[in-house]
This record gives structure tokens, sequence and C-alpha cells, in this order.
């Protein structure tokens, strides 16, 4: 790193990479054979607590890339996948406070409002479930890792949600037990360690149904998987009736639906700045 940030408030991020010309890089998983080539590689990255661009740089944001067609998510799911991952890396300085939030609104007013325009009655057992869920967290604090979109789990998730969405707004009156006969799991892969589900009802924020998958879904093993280092993939799918989330490790994606790449963050033209920075690594390989 060049340059660091005083007293550690890092705000904005500038990064470019250059490899030896000619060489290239494959990553070992758990489904491949290839081992990692060695390459000589260099990385600058650069952090500052505050930056302006000038006026004639073009805006730059990363764009994810889910393999495009079918693998693609609709905006309801891609939203809910986003706060997912949030709460994995913030659940104790970000979904903490908003749990004790809805915490304190189900006792003194018996409701709240999860779509933020409507107030709703909690539900039973609202105030037990989620001061659970809150002690739970205040053990796993923040920092746990991001969840990968995985092909097969993804499927599996819109079969299963496409059934459970039609038998009307409240999708978790399907016993979860069901979720996974309903998902057709095998046929999309194998499972590594024992999968698990999770299933969203009602009108909500995608921050707010977060925060209800970890309040509604307690008393099942999901939610704990939900906060749990070990636990490394997700497929869901999300629309206004239901959504249908399953956790597993170590899953296979059958080959014959491998089609869809896994999540990966490919950033656009960076303008001046970054194609400066990117010179400016490339030369240092020569």
């Amino acid at each position: 790193m060049l340059f660091k940030a005083r007293n550690n408030r890092a705000k904005k991020l500038g990064a470019a990479y250059s490899v030896t010309e000619g060489c290239f890089r494959t990553v070992k998983r758990a489904d491949a054979s290839q081992e990692t080539d060695g390459c000589e590689i260099v990385l600058v990255v650069i952090v500052a607590e505050s930056y302006t661009n000038k006026k004639d740089v073009p805006s730059c944001t990363p764009t994810i890339n889910f393999g495009g067609g079918i693998c693609d998510p609709d905006a309801n799911t891609m939203a809910v996948y986003k706060q997912l991952n949030e709460m994995r890396s913030k659940a104790f300085s970000k979904f903490r406070p908003l749990l004790q939030k809805i915490l304190t609104s189900c006792i003194t007013t018996k409701q709240y409002r999860f779509n933020v325009k409507d107030p709703e009655p909690c539900p039973p057992d609202y105030e037990t479930k989620a001061l659970q869920a809150i002690k739970k967290i205040d053990s796993t604090m923040d920092g746990l890792g991001p969840l990968e979109w995985t092909p097969g789990l993804v499927f599996a998730s819109k079969e299963a949600n496409e059934q459970i969405s039609k038998q009307g707004p409240y999708g978790q009156s399907f016993a979860l037990s069901k979720v996974f006969r309903l998902a057709n799991l095998e046929h999309y892969g194998s499972s590594g360690q024992a999968p698990s589900a999770m299933l969203l009802s009602g009108d909500n924020t995608p921050e707010n149904a977060v925060a209800r998958l970890l309040i509604d879904n307690f008393d099942n093993v999901a939610t704990g998987m939900l906060l749990n280092a070990s636990v490394t993939q997700v497929g869901l799918s999300v629309n206004q009736q239901s959504g249908t989330i399953i956790l597993d490790s170590g899953f296979k994606t059958a080959e014959a639906h491998r089609i869809c790449e896994t999540e990966k963050i490919i950033p656009e033209k960076s303008g001046s700045f970054g194609e400066k920075l990117t010179d400016f690594v490339a030369s240092l390989m020569k």
C-alpha cells in the first residue's frame, strides 16, 4: 500500500493491478482440479480519508456479474442479497440497532412499519424471538464473510419459491420440511454440509426483510447458519409474495447447471485517475 490514511479513517479507495505479460491465473476450488499458477503481480491500493474527483473525471461504480440471462437476480432478489451480505459484515454495528428498534416498537405499540409506510401488527412471540436474535448477534459481532451466489442453490430456491408464492402473501404457511422437496435440490447439485432454508413473507424493505429473517426463523437452525462464519453459500429468490433462501457450504452445482459464473466484481471504466493508476502499476512490472 503506497499511501495510508491517518487514524484509520479511510473512506475513499482507488486500486489497480498488473500481471506479468503472458501470465494467467486460475483459482483452485473444491469442484475444480486446476492449481493456482504462480505469476508476478503488483497490486496498488490508495486510500484516503477524503477525496473529490475533478469535474472531467467520469463517475465509476463496480458492476456485479452474476452470469447473465436466467442467472441474474431480479430487483427484489438483488436488493435482499445485498442486504444479506451487508448484515454479514455489519451484524452488530448496523443490524443489532435495527432489531432493537423493532423489539422496542413491538413491546410498546405491538406493531412496526416493516415496509416503512404502513404499521403492521408484530407476530406472536416477536419480542422473545427478537431478543434471542440480538443475543446471537452479540456473540457474533461484525466481520462475517460474504455469502457466495451459488448457481445450484439459486435455481433450487427459484423452483421452491414459485410453488410457495402460489399460496398467497404468507409463504411461511409451508413447513420448512417441504422446502427441499419443492426446491428439487438434488437435481441442481450435491450438498457439502447439511443445507438449511429460510422463508420470508410480508411486505418489507430489503433491510427489514433481512431483519425479519433473523427474527422469524430464529427457532430454525438456518438463523444460526446465517450468522455462522463457516457458512459461505446462498441461493435466494424473492418476489412480492414470498422469499426462499437456501444456505450451505461446499455445495457443488451439477455440471448441467454450471452456466452461471460465481459473483465477481468487475470495475467499469474508471476515468482519467483510474487509467493513470493502471498505467503506473503496469510500469512497475517493466
